[in-house]
């Protein structure tokens, strides 16, 4: 059945003995072609990010004030004040712990004046496109949960490294890096529950590779895929797309696209679905790690500035 999904023929796979020794091979041909059921659910995923609603129209032109050089904080205000939810996580952020020592706030105006209009940029982005997501498929609190710590450990490590002037950028990919996993589940539950399964049991290091052989998509490119209908920015586009596989990169995004890595391996080792020895080499040089106590020892500081964090 897991060759068929793969467009290849049963009578490629052989196994022959001579009472003593017994061989298997597999016969990959020069072109698979999928088989109509795989061909079905990857046109079905692509129907769905064609059917995904673009961004409301006043948040398109939030994001854009936030970007001009003429930004009035007034007029962003006003505007932002007609959206309860997005009120909401305007003022969540401005009295959260990295904002909160210059004193809690329930007013919009001063909540951005607290945050700026880099972070209302991300929150905008972040906020419109769970908002979306959640009104149109179900609610994957996991996948979220995963995402936003994800998105402390991505901070953190720039923070830890210097790197602080991606330090937003990271956080917000960390966020957003696995909302092709939304549409996925969505879409084919059971491939993608099938798919998790044989991942964690014949050890394999990534679900990507095995979506793109059975399905004919990653998760990794539906979030590409919906990252560029709702215009993001490039950064956060080559994020999504490439945090598995992090070693194709640009040296442009490299940074950006190590980290969110390195943060999403962590929060999977946690949960026992990936391992340390899986981790890219050239990824831990990076950060100065070349062995195994190095891997950890930063894996439990980010752990423990996670639990201060949530105190």
């Amino acid at each position: 059945m897991f060759l068929k999904s793969m467009g290849i023929p049963s009578e490629f796979f052989r196994i022959k003995s001579d009472g003593n020794v017994t061989v298997s091979s597999l016969t990959i041909p020069r072109q698979i072609k999928p088989v109509e059921i795989v061909s079905r659910i990857k046109t079905r995923i692509l129907l769905e990010v064609k059917g995904i609603p673009t961004f409301p129209e006043n948040v398109t032109e939030l994001i854009e004030m936030c970007l001009s050089p003429e930004a009035d904080i007034n007029i962003i205000a006003d505007k932002i004040k007609r959206d309860v939810a997005l009120s909401s996580d305007v003022i969540k952020l401005a009295n959260s712990a990295g904002f909160v020592t210059i004193g809690k706030t329930e007013d919009v105006q001063k909540a951005i004046v607290k945050i700026g209009l880099k972070n209302l940029y991300s929150v905008l982005i972040a906020s419109t496109a769970r908002k979306i997501l959640e009104t149109r498929y179900s609610r994957f609190e996991e996948i979220w949960e995963h995402c936003a710590k994800v998105a402390f450990y991505s901070k953190a490590l720039a923070m830890k490294y210097k790197l602080n002037s991606i330090a937003e950028n990271v956080y917000m990919a960390g966020l957003l890096h696995d909302i092709g996993s939304v549409i996925f589940l969505s879409v084919d539950m059971k491939s993608v529950r099938r798919i998790a399964d044989i991942v964690k049991n014949h050890e394999i290091i990534t679900t990507n590779i095995m979506e793109e052989i059975s399905i004919g998509i990653s998760h990794s490119e539906i979030g590409y895929l919906v990252s560029k209908k709702w215009n993001f920015p490039d950064y956060l586009s080559v994020a999504i797309k490439f945090h598995h596989s992090p070693l194709v990169v640009e040296d442009e995004f490299k940074d950006i696209v190590y980290i969110v890595y390195l943060a999403n391996a962590f929060t999977l080792i946690e949960k026992r679905t990936f391992y340390y020895h899986y981790i890219e080499e050239d990824i831990l040089a990076r950060f100065n790690i070349y062995d195994l106590d190095g891997a950890t020892s930063l894996h439990k500081y980010l752990m423990k500035e996670f639990e201060n964090r949530t105190r």
